[in-house]
């Protein structure tokens, strides 16, 4: 993909039932992990908003916030702020919940992704749709996916014809996701891995 970078989207919307206070403020190398994350993104998109529950949730940390179009339903929901937010092309959506990713694997998604490709996504043996691109013209269809009860991303990813790229090399060894604060002590100990 050529042109202008894409705008950059974390999702901070859920409700850290599992996690027990609010993962996104979690202090992850002296910064809330959606802080982290922003920053490690600064340089390869346009710009960084997080979508959360309600707007201004993290202007306290510098961060533009906007809300969930429609509350309470998940990763999905989130998506679909950022797409209807970033109004035309490509926009990149990362999980608040990832505390281990090589920001240059959004390189490999940004150079995969063609004219008229819906999103490009990683795939093992499942997608990863919450660290892909997706072009802001779905919109409607995940509008219309909420409306139909559907909430899974990968379902999503399936039906629209989205690119799968292999997980990179080193995908085991560094890609994390965390859900609860054991997770994240075992993660900074060193005793959790990808």
């Amino acid at each position: 993909m050529t042109g202008a970078r894409p705008a950059g989207y974390v999702l901070a919307g859920g409700r850290s039932r599992r996690f027990g206070t609010e993962k996104a403020r979690a202090v992850v190398e002296g910064l809330p992990l959606v802080a982290r994350i922003a920053r490690r993104l600064v340089g390869r998109v346009a710009s960084v908003t997080v979508v959360a529950d309600r707007a201004g949730k993290f202007a306290d940390l510098g961060l533009r916030t906007i809300a969930d179009p429609i509350e309470a339903q998940g990763p999905i929901g989130g998506l679909l702020g950022a797409l209807q937010d970033a109004g035309c092309g490509p926009v990149f959506v990362v999980s608040c919940d990832w505390v281990s990713f090589e920001p240059r694997w959004f390189d490999r998604l940004r150079a995969a992704m063609r004219p008229g490709d819906a999103a490009v996504a990683f795939r093992g043996r499942r997608w990863e749709p919450t660290l892909a691109l997706w072009d802001a013209a779905l919109a409607p269809e995940v509008r219309r996916a909420i409306g139909r009860g559907e909430r899974a991303l990968f379902r999503l990813l399936d039906r629209i014809g989205a690119r799968a790229l292999p997980l990179p090399p080193d995908w085991q060894r560094v890609a994390v996701q965390v859900n609860t604060r054991r997770a994240l002590a075992r993660w900074k100990a060193g005793r959790l891995h990808g």
